[in-house]
């Protein structure tokens, strides 16, 4: 029997969304407990990533309220747990498009590493199901919306408020790299605040766990590092390049290396050559020299040191690393959380969710 699912637009009235836990989130009381956390953690990340874990939910157990996202590959839903009363997201893939676009590897990989990451600045997946027509994956509901959107309607940010966001990724790509895990796809889109205005970086679909070197050409081309497209073969030196465009846009407002023909684009990337910004601060124009530097044994956070050597940098100077790591640094913006945040999404068409009576794909998804 067909199952259809309709988006109820039922938003509760009230001052405030109950919603669920917004990932995990851990305190530090100096830096070298941080470091022993990162040790531990690579120890159980290693575990726990090749542990298979049992879908227990289905889609009947949650109440869908609203389309907040919608891609190439899936739909984004607020919805609310009926067990438990409170507000979540839920990404549903469909498996038709999963298997015609040769995903299957991709999203499995996904959900292993999301399940699995626990950190301060990462989102984490907190239950994945499936059904005869979709894989999902439920995760705490980011209210504030992604940095893209807020970075569009703000034109640019001011160099502090850079200067906040982006030491929040640093602390995320510390984290991941101490677990072998290299992102691939660092974008402002691929940001997203919390109610409080601290970021989570999310979307691992291009993630992958890399000992030595790798050579799959994949990213976003505006944001991919020179080594990718030349073929060379790297590791995280393309998150630490990535990072540089990302810091580039948001204090700008466009991106350090831009062409609508995407061979021109390759050819300004790997060239590393772009235009300083007469309002950076010299601090500034030295740290992106430094994160997009062709050469990737000059840059920064490609060394022994990791992103230590990042943190060191002399623009990061005023940056209190333990009072961030803990979320008690000033925030330079609060979301609105009008609508109880829904204004920072984009609006979309309700339809109906339809769930398909047989199984067609059963023998592709065992190990979800």
């Amino acid at each position: 029997m067909v199952k259809t699912f309709l988006a109820t637009g039922e938003i509760p009235s009230g001052d405030a969304l109950p919603l669920v836990p917004e990932g995990h989130f851990t305190t530090f009381q100096s830096h070298i407990e941080f470091a022993k956390y990162l040790m531990t953690e690579k120890n159980r990340f290693t575990k726990d990533y090749n542990r298979k874990s049992c879908c227990s939910s289905d889609l009947s157990q949650y109440e869908l309220i609203k389309t907040i996202g919608k891609g190439a590959f899936g739909t984004v839903f607020l919805a609310k747990s009926k067990k438990y009363n409170n507000y979540l997201v839920v990404k549903c893939l469909s498996k038709e498009d999963i298997i015609g676009k040769n995903l299957l590897k991709q999203v499995l990989n996904e959900k292993r590493i999301m399940s699995t990451i626990k950190f301060n600045f990462v989102l984490n997946i907190m239950e994945t199901f499936i059904d005869n027509s979709f894989v999902y994956f439920a995760m705490p509901f980011l209210c504030g919306g992604d940095l893209l959107g807020h970075l569009l309607k703000e034109k640019r940010f001011e160099e502090p408020a850079t200067k906040y966001y982006v030491a929040q990724v640093v602390l995320a790509l510390e984290y991941l790299h101490s677990l072998k895990i290299a992102h691939r796809d660092l974008k402002p889109e691929n940001l997203s605040l919390d109610q409080r205005g601290y970021l989570r970086l999310l979307d691992f679909g291009l993630s992958k766990i890399v000992i030595g070197k790798t050579y799959t050409f994949c990213g976003t081309p505006e944001y991919m590092a020179p080594e990718i497209i030349l073929g060379k073969g790297y590791g995280f030196s393309v998150d630490w390049w990535s990072l540089g465009v990302v810091a580039y846009q948001l204090c700008s407002g466009i991106q350090p290396f831009f062409s609508s023909k995407q061979d021109r684009l390759f050819s300004l990337i790997t060239s590393g050559e772009f235009t300083d910004r007469e309002f950076f601060s010299d601090e500034f124009s030295d740290f992106l020299s430094k994160l997009m530097a062709v050469d990737v044994t000059c840059r920064v956070g490609c060394g022994q040191g990791g992103a230590g050597e990042v943190k060191k940098q002399k623009w990061f100077e005023d940056i209190n690393w333990l009072a961030l790591l803990n979320k008690r640094a000033p925030i330079p913006y609060k979301p609105n959380l009008e609508n109880f945040g829904l204004t920072n999404f984009n609006h979309f068409a309700e339809e109906a969710h339809v769930v398909a009576s047989q199984n067609t794909y059963r023998d592709f998804f065992g190990d979800f």
